[in-house]
């Protein structure tokens, strides 16, 4: 790794799964999507950016499916 905050990823670029001990960063997967559609779908998370809240777990899902096809 470089310096910090000079490591790059590039976004077309698959993402492997990552971890330190403190942290873990995965792609999410189907079985994230109820906890994620709670983050999405919340007001105050998308305050500042309302168009961009899910009003369903079907938009949740078609992210999340998404994500897995890049």
């Amino acid at each position: 790794m470089g310096q910090p905050g000079t490591d790059r990823h590039d976004v077309d670029q698959p993402f492997d799964d990552t971890a330190t001990t403190r942290l873990s960063l995965r792609r999410p997967t189907e079985a994230d999507v109820a906890e994620l559609f709670t983050m999405y779908s919340d007001p105050q998370v998308w305050r500042d950016d309302p168009l961009l809240r899910h009003t369903s777990a079907a938009q949740t899902r078609d992210r999340v499916q998404r994500w897995a096809e890049s």
